[in-house]
């Protein structure tokens, strides 16, 4: 399943280290309940708390009927959080994504909520600085029944095993850098490339047609860029010249999740300035 939350605006810090071959990845890091009183597995308890928080929101008679566009569809639903020290999340490093965009607008600040709600954690295997984890709790409904439609939660292969160590991927001409540099490297290598590349659409510019489109792409695990969308309904040919700009992105080193390869989702501007 892909890791919708991995870099899209680059929310999250990533596991910064200069010497990445000497990440312990595992045991990974726990989170304990403290209303877990019970000899419940602690992964499965939090993962069914949030859970149950989210189902008794998005099944209000008011928010069924955001789901009705999508009644054959699958919805993912993905809530990501770090914590500090101490157990507490960090929300200013903690959000929710969803694979339908106008889902996930009309519920960001609900999800937000459930995440500011969160106790404070005992934390078990904590890595040691400056290597980060972080957790993602994933979540798919559909819509079931036409007369009265009721959201059915569906179980997903992506077993909440607790946190996991993400690593970004590596731009060419970024290798060789610890993983704050190769952020930095990656944003900026995609800001030049965009620039280099760009061509403003003749009917844009004879129409005097400016904007922005933020594009939202994955990068697989072999490195390469595929699935181009765009979040929120840019002109057409704003969109067009974004995706050519984009699908020109050269091969990269795909990112890492635990120290295997993965697919990352990641998200930059393209601005059409007049």
């Amino acid at each position: 399943m892909k890791k919708e939350l991995s870099l899209i605006c680059c929310l999250f810090c990533f596991s910064f280290s200069n010497a990445q071959s000497q990440i312990e990845y595992f045991p990974q890091e726990q989170l304990i309940h403290p209303n877990n009183s019970t000899e419940q597995n602690h992964n499965t308890y939090l993962f069914n708390d949030v859970k149950n928080k989210m189902i008794s929101i998005l099944s209000q008679k008011k928010n069924l009927s955001a789901f009705k566009k999508y009644r054959n569809d699958t919805i993912n639903f993905v809530l990501g959080f770090i914590v500090d020290t101490q157990g507490r999340l960090i929300l200013e490093k903690s959000d929710f994504n969803c694979s339908k965009s106008k889902l996930l607008q009309k519920f960001d600040d609900d999800m937000k909520e459930i995440l500011a709600s969160l106790p404070k954690f005992e934390i078990i295997n904590r890595k040691p600085e400056p290597v980060i984890s972080h957790h993602f709790l994933y979540y798919r409904f559909a819509l079931q029944g036409k007369k009265s439609p009721v959201l059915e939660y569906i179980p997903s292969a992506d077993e909440y095993l607790g946190g996991v160590i993400q690593e970004i991927p590596i731009f060419p001409g970024c290798e060789n850098l610890s993983q704050e540099e190769t952020a930095q490297c990656l944003q900026s290598m995609m800001e030049q490339h965009i620039a280099k590349n760009f061509i403003y659409p003749s009917d844009a510019y004879e129409n005097r047609i400016s904007g922005t489109v933020n594009v939202v792409m994955d990068i697989t695990e072999d490195g390469i860029t595929e699935n181009l969308r765009v979040l929120g309904r840019p002109h057409g040919s704003l969109r067009k010249e974004a995706f050519r700009i984009i699908k020109l992105l050269p091969k990269m080193q795909p990112g890492k999740r635990n120290g295997k390869p993965d697919e990352f989702t990641y998200s930059i501007p393209v601005i059409f300035q007049l």
